[in-house]
């Protein structure tokens, strides 16, 4: 027999909670909202509210902690793993997207030589392409084709 689940809230939140879920438009908080709730009014375990909304009893679980330690602030922030930083810094963001904007690169490598030669820069060959994306950067000049394409098939 699993043991009882404990006590969920510790601030008070239970009425808002009901509020807040029936208000929310952004779904992954109205999941979360909807998980407490039922916690909260019915006395099933993990297991079962997470059978309900078809998620890991481990989700569940880490979402009742989160209520329990930080309330609905807690609950409701979703934390971004973040990656690596960029090495472009708010300056060297600017001028690029500005020189982007005017057309002043044909290549992806011009690009990359710009950053390298005016911001100290190094981006390796392929990885230019992923700061082109981020900051609006597109292919000005179409892709070649062969001089005997046929028009009809394309």
């Amino acid at each position: 027999m699993a043991r009882q689940r404990g006590k969920l809230d510790f601030k008070g939140e239970a009425t808002e909670v009901a509020l807040r879920f029936k208000k929310e438009k952004v779904m992954w908080k109205k999941e979360r909202l909807q998980t407490i709730k039922l916690l909260l009014e019915t006395n099933h375990s993990y297991a079962e509210v997470a059978e309900m909304l078809g998620r890991h009893p481990s989700r569940v679980k880490e979402w009742a902690k989160q209520f329990r330690l930080g309330g609905l602030d807690q609950l409701l922030i979703r934390n971004n793993g973040g990656g690596r930083k960029s090495l472009l810094t708010p300056k060297a963001a600017k001028e690029f997207t500005e020189k982007l904007r005017n057309g002043a690169f044909r290549t992806a490598d011009q690009a990359r030589l710009w950053l390298e030669k005016e911001h100290k820069l190094e981006y390796k060959e392929g990885s230019i392409y992923y700061v082109l994306g981020k900051l609006g950067g597109r292919l000005k000049v179409p892709r070649p084709s062969h001089e005997k394409k046929n028009e009809e098939k394309v």
